[in-house]
């Protein structure tokens, strides 16, 4: 996450768990992030917005995504089948969710559980640079596109008819 004054954040959503936060955000633009304490103190902290959806094509997804190259690169495993690569392997970015904070709220957190932090699953990002996930990369993303391409003609032609 990043904060970039006292009312705009911003995440990566990534792929692996559906694309929920984007419908949400489309369907009504309302978001909610909770923040709970596993550890120490009971707390919860929420940050209520209006979120917006940055996908890949729009102008302000690669300046967005530069801020958070730290982390990207964090996730990213070194694989020597892609060292020509300029960025090294594909990350797991599926867009950013820029949100406009409205509400700042808090609560006690007395059933929040207590867990204890371990580290970073690396489950998600093991198989992304090899050559099976990138083929298979490449055939989702032909099979994504082409759907859109129709979906985009067919709007078109009831907007036409």
């Amino acid at each position: 996450m990043r904060i970039f004054d006292t009312k705009t954040i911003a995440y990566l959503d990534l792929t692996g768990s559906g694309v929920e936060t984007i419908a949400h955000v489309r369907e009504n633009g309302r978001i909610v992030l909770m923040f709970c304490a596993f550890e120490g103190a009971p707390r919860v902290l929420r940050l209520h917005g209006k979120g917006k959806v940055v996908e890949e094509q729009d102008p302000k997804f690669v300046a967005l995504r530069a801020l958070f190259l730290d982390r990207v690169r964090q996730r990213q495993s070194p694989n020597a089948a892609l060292a020509d690569c300029d960025d090294g392997p594909p990350d797991s970015t599926r867009a950013i969710i820029l949100i406009e904070l409205t509400r700042i709220s808090t609560s006690c957190g007395y059933g929040v559980p207590l867990f204890s932090y371990q580290g970073e699953r690396t489950s998600l990002m093991r198989g992304r640079g090899t050559k099976a996930w990138m083929a298979l990369g490449c055939i989702v993303e032909t099979i994504l596109r082409s759907v859109l391409t129709v979906c985009r003609v067919s709007k078109l032609k009831a907007c036409v008819e």
